[in-house]
């Protein structure tokens, strides 16, 4: 693997150490890294501890279903229940088999983030609201490539709004483009078993 593809990319390191950088804030301030003001002891400050502790605890989540991970978990599930071997390959083989994969296929995508975003944001060069900002394009452009447009329409109609003119929202972007992985897993797999029948 090459070294700036797979794990050692900017951009996996992004996906894997971004939800962790608020919790290690008062190492990386003394470093000169990221800080996380927490406020003065108010409710406003507890409400922002939680919000913090929820998308650090929900970013796991996320990454599984804005991936191509959640196609693969299918389509390997399918397989192993083709094979009739549930006992002989246990989850955790298959969800690290996912995971590898997912590295591999997500690639292009993490790299053009961490070019464009975890790069600069880890040199110091812009902040964290910038950097989200630049890693949005290359990850719509992901979601845009899969996404169906009858799914994009479906997500339209039921009350996702659209940014800049016609372009559809993150969320409906998002929700589309996980309706069409699980469509894809669900078909690949169902296709790959019939050959064990």
């Amino acid at each position: 693997m090459s070294r700036q593809g797979g794990l050692r990319s900017p951009g996996v390191r992004l996906a894997l150490l971004g939800g962790l950088a608020g919790l290690l804030s008062s190492g990386a301030h003394a470093a000169g890294g990221v800080q996380v003001a927490l406020g003065d002891g108010n409710d406003a400050s507890y409400l922002r501890l939680l919000l913090l502790f929820a998308s650090v605890s929900l970013a796991p989540a996320v990454l599984a279903v804005l991936t191509s991970f959640a196609r693969i978990a299918v389509v390997l599930y399918f397989l192993r229940a083709g094979l009739g071997s549930a006992e002989v390959i246990p989850n955790p083989v298959l969800i690290g088999f996912a995971i590898l994969l997912t590295a591999c296929t997500m690639t292009p995508t993490l790299s053009a983030i961490g070019k464009q975003a975890a790069g600069p944001f880890f040199a110091g060069r812009i902040s964290l609201a910038q950097a989200a900002l630049q890693a949005e394009k290359p990850l719509r452009d992901h979601l845009q490539r899969r996404a169906r447009p009858e799914d994009l329409r479906l997500f339209s109609d039921l009350g996702a709004r659209t940014v800049r003119g016609s372009q559809p929202s993150l969320a409906t972007l998002a929700a589309s483009y996980v309706l069409a992985e699980l469509r894809t897993g669900f078909v690949v797999g169902s296709l790959s078993i019939c050959h064990f029948w």
